[in-house]
């Protein structure tokens, strides 16, 4: 009588070649679980130590190199604000000043206006404050509330002779910050300034300081 044949016995599943796999100690690269030496960068593996899984060294390196990075940008971009910010504040200095000059010229329109027109009906050809000429609506809201692009204005007529004179000033709310200069015009439509101090406000005579520069036509 013949005997069965023999069943060969199932093996040991095959190895994943993906789980047989560790990180280099030394490189963090990938070698094969039992190699002795790292084929990338040439270092000794003992190959009985704990091996480390293959994504920890690596998600360690791109975190490290995303806060030199993040840093690399932090820095550049403190330099580059700190080179921009003389600049920036300098041409809002040029554009307020710039701004207030225009302001004074358009009150000086609204008080030629406001007196041909006699706009306050009061029978009397005379000039106006700062309160009328908004009233009248000859000039902006925001001009009419005495504060406009960094500046402070002030507009009055003559105390004495309020058919013959006015003064209105324009002054830096904040002196070297929102500008440099200081502005008066008055019934001639001439236009002066002066650096760092402002005009006070003649409601007599109605007259600049003898240390006002006139300001060229723009």
């Amino acid at each position: 009588m013949s005997s069965p044949p023999e069943v060969p016995l199932p093996g040991p599943p095959p190895s994943d070649p993906v789980a047989e796999r560790v990180a280099c100690p030394t490189c963090g690269d990938e070698v094969a679980r039992y190699a002795r030496r790292c084929r990338h960068c040439g270092e000794r593996i003992d190959p009985t130590g704990e091996a480390e899984p293959v994504l920890a060294p690596r998600l360690l390196l791109a975190f490290g190199c995303g806060l030199v990075l993040l840093a690399s940008v932090c820095v550049v971009g403190s330099i580059v604000a700190t080179a921009l910010w003389p600049n920036l504040l300098r041409a809002e200095r040029l554009s307020n000043e710039r701004e207030a000059r225009a302001a004074l010229r358009a009150i000086a329109a609204a008080q030629a206006r406001f007196k041909e027109e006699d706009l306050d009906r009061d029978g009397k050809p005379d000039f106006a404050d700062l309160l009328e000429l908004g009233q009248q609506q000859l000039l902006s809201p925001l001009l009419a509330s005495g504060i406009a692009d960094g500046y402070q204005f002030e507009v009055a007529a003559s105390r004495s002779a309020p058919g013959e004179r006015w003064f209105a000033t324009a002054s830096p709310l904040a002196s070297g910050r929102t500008g440099e200069l200081s502005y008066a015009t008055n019934h001639s439509g001439a236009l002066w300034e002066r650096r760092e101090r402002p005009f006070p406000l003649d409601l007599d005579r109605c007259e600049v300081p003898a240390d006002a520069t006139p300001v060229e036509s723009e």
